[in-house]
């Protein structure tokens, strides 16, 4: 997701590689695609007069006075001539100008501008979840695992890995912040609203992440990153792809019509209250 991106920050009051240090590649084909702008917009201009000019010098001959305005009324057999100033200009609104196919290169340049802005952004939230997961293994807190939970520009909750201090195996980072988002917000649902890690969530957070409807996801290190290091996040997503019967955890059902009979009354409940 963010492999590959550049040092967030500004050089000279420009975005992250409009700067002194954006590759030469790049600086070449921002000067090229302003200098295509720059002859596209005067061709455009020059098309434009023209026809448009020498229309109106010889449609517009007549005039008449009404009400104390003075309006010009165009002679029929030079409609044509106005007909095709009139397309030139919506063609221009339509694409074929400043912003039009010859400036599809500078197009693409300002949307890789703002995708370098979001990377930013991403960047900063990320480096404060890696921060947060450090402050909390120093702390002897839990494991190297951080998160917050952000709308907008708010960092709504923070939370590190608690696992080992709260005596409590489901007090993973995500689930902290997750569940001190909900409480801040009075509300189980975060949808607005999206979460950085310092890590790739586990199956049980990845599923917390769902349920508090979230909006997205921005993680830094990988599951292998987390294996390397003895936490197999990978052998509980293989788990869950397997059929009940195939998993290393021994499972059994009993009772399914009893349960399913008090699940069904589900149904009669306000739908404030469901979820």
């Amino acid at each position: 997701m963010l492999g590959g991106e550049r040092d967030g920050g500004t050089h000279g009051g420009e975005p992250d590689g409009f700067g002194v240090h954006a590759p030469a590649a790049l600086r070449i084909g921002i000067v090229e695609a302003q200098r295509r702008d720059a002859g596209s917009r005067e061709r455009s201009a020059q098309l434009l007069h023209q026809p448009v000019t020498q229309g109106a010098a010889g449609a517009m001959t007549q005039h008449q006075r009404l009400g104390g305005e003075r309006r010009l009324k165009p002679q029929s057999g030079n409609r044509r001539v106005l007909g095709a100033g009139r397309e030139l200009q919506g063609g221009r609104q339509k694409g074929h100008g400043r912003h039009g196919p010859h400036n599809s290169g500078w197009a693409r340049l300002a949307a890789r501008a703002r995708t370098w802005c979001s990377l930013a952004v991403e960047r900063r939230y990320l480096e404060r979840a890696i921060a947060l997961a450090a402050t909390g293994m120093a702390s002897g807190r839990g494991g190297p695992f951080g998160a917050l939970v952000v709308r907008g520009e708010e960092v709504l909750a923070e939370g590190c890995n608690q696992v080992t201090s709260a005596f409590d195996p489901t007090a993973h980072a995500e689930m902290v912040a997750i569940r001190a988002a909900c409480q801040r917000l009075g509300d189980f649902s975060l949808a607005g609203c999206q979460i950085y890690s310092s890590c790739e969530p586990c199956p049980m957070c990845l599923a917390a992440i769902y349920w508090a409807r979230l909006d997205r996801l921005y993680f830094a290190a990988s599951r292998s990153d987390a294996a390397a290091i003895g936490f197999d996040d990978e052998l509980l997503y293989q788990e869950l792809g397997k059929a009940t019967a195939q998993r290393q955890l021994p499972t059994e059902q009993a009772l399914r019509d009893e349960a399913a009979s008090m699940m069904s009354r589900w149904r009669e409940v306000p739908p404030a209250r469901r979820y």
